[in-house]
């Protein structure tokens, strides 16, 4: 990589940071109305969550998952990711956030403790390039057999955003619901 290919990755690594330390000190103040996800950080890259690696730097653009978070009630198929990733893009998916997202369906469908369930949602907090974010709501559904997936479009957050925090950390609090995506999101679902 060049000097000026490795800005877009070393600031979606260092945003990726920030955007950790504010979801910790957000679990670290919980309410009696909520009961954020449990903070469980990665460590080898989601070895330890039966994820398989969670990382891919042998490309150009590199990405990983930052860290994972479990929700609160034991049991729940339900998970919250953050990753990274340098590449620039416009509104598509990234194949990094499909293959992150295709990971941890995987380990949470062979988990014991997840295994009786037949769905496996997954609320990823992406982090792209420079100075954007999306967060994608996806889930497998074990019954049809097919990997559902809304993400809108990529968020700038160069400039300092109250309201845009406030939003992500309603995501981030938000438990487990048993509302469709569609009720979500207004935006179509990603091909």
């Amino acid at each position: 990589m060049t000097d000026s290919d490795e800005a877009p990755y070393c600031n979606a690594v260092a945003l990726a940071w920030h955007m950790n330390r504010f979801f910790e000190s957000i679990a670290f103040c919980p309410t009696k109305q909520r009961s954020p996800p449990v903070l469980r950080t990665l460590g080898r890259y989601g070895q330890d969550f039966n994820f398989g690696s969670l990382c891919d730097t042998s490309q150009d653009y590199g990405w990983a998952v930052r860290s994972a978070w479990n929700m609160s009630a034991p049991g729940l198929p339900h998970i919250v990711a953050l990753m990274y990733t340098g590449f620039t893009a416009g509104s598509q998916l990234l194949r990094s956030e499909l293959t992150a997202i295709i990971r941890i369906v995987h380990g949470r469908l062979r988990t014991s403790s997840t295994r009786p369930h037949t769905i496996a949602p997954v609320l990823m907090f992406s982090i792209v390039g420079l100075h954007h974010i999306r967060v994608i709501a996806a889930f497998y559904d074990g019954k049809t057999r097919e990997l559902k997936v809304r993400a809108p479009k990529l968020k700038s957050i160069d400039k300092e955003c109250d309201g845009f925090y406030i939003d992500l950390s309603k995501w981030w609090l938000g438990n487990a619901s048993f509302m469709s995506m569609t009720d979500v999101y207004d935006e179509p679902l990603v091909d």
